[in-house]
């Protein structure tokens, strides 16, 4: 089993990751109050993100987890475990975006978000694939374009929103 994603492709998604964390971080130290925080979480998901790209970050904990598995003698539970991983983290992500939604203010940061959507949706079908939940059905081509289209989302969405604060700040 290989670590990551080491096509042209994936190093193109990863260093986009990087470039959109980047600018993120940017708009958190630039921005009021009100988004600084919802920038800063932007970025560290964008950069776990990236970097689970390469990485590969959930595999010892799914290691972990078929290791205990079989000393509780879970093995014959193996299904509902993973979907019950799967809603948690499509729980926790929800919550994340209803507390990014709560604190929007401005188009580009609605514009980030509708593209945290996507990522997170698209992170979710990767994880179900791998998981063994539902069938690889997507071509990994279509994931690709699907990841990258959703990380250009976020970084046209910061920038807007730096222009909306340079436009704010001028009037």
């Amino acid at each position: 089993m290989r670590a990551g994603d080491p096509t042209w492709q994936g190093w193109l998604i990863f260093a986009s990751y990087l470039l959109a964390c980047a600018i993120c971080l940017w708009r958190a130290v630039r921005s009021k109050e009100q988004t600084r925080a919802l920038f800063a979480l932007l970025a560290l998901s964008l950069l776990f993100l990236g970097l689970n790209k390469q990485l590969d970050l959930q595999t010892p904990f799914l290691r972990l987890g078929r290791i205990r598995s079989y000393r509780w003698n879970l093995r014959d539970h193996r299904r509902l475990l993973k979907l019950a991983f799967s809603v948690t983290i499509l729980v926790t992500s929800s919550m994340f975006i209803f507390f990014v939604a709560k604190r929007a203010h401005g188009k580009g940061v609605l514009i980030c978000i509708f593209g945290l959507i996507i990522l997170l949706g698209h992170a979710m079908t990767r994880m179900m694939e791998f998981l063994r939940i539902i069938g690889g059905g997507i071509p990994h081509s279509r994931l690709l374009l699907i990841e990258f289209a959703a990380i250009l989302v976020v970084i046209a969405g910061a920038s807007i929103h730096a222009l909306e604060n340079r436009h704010a700040s001028n009037e």
